[in-house]
């Protein structure tokens, strides 16, 4: 079952107004393509193929769905020869 489903099960259930339940619903549908696609681009490593995924235009739109990892920001950091 989607998770609009589940969303529109309970907005009956707990009375909510209809359009509450599918503004919840749609917040819902987001974090999981958000966390699809961040979890895609973590196990790949390919922004190019995440984005050709998530049929976006711009790498810059999928770029917002990447997760900078501390080992990554240290390893960078320790690149830089100063």
């Amino acid at each position: 079952m989607t998770a609009f489903a589940w969303v529109c099960i309970l907005a009956v259930i707990i009375s909510l107004p209809l359009g509450l339940g599918v503004l919840i619903g749609m917040a819902a549908a987001r974090a999981e393509r958000r966390t699809a696609l961040a979890t895609a681009n973590d196990n790949t490593g390919n922004l190019r193929a995440v984005q050709n995924l998530a049929r976006h235009s711009r790498p810059e739109t999928t770029s917002r769905y990447t997760r900078t990892k501390e080992r990554t920001l240290r390893a960078v950091v320790e690149s830089i020869d100063y």
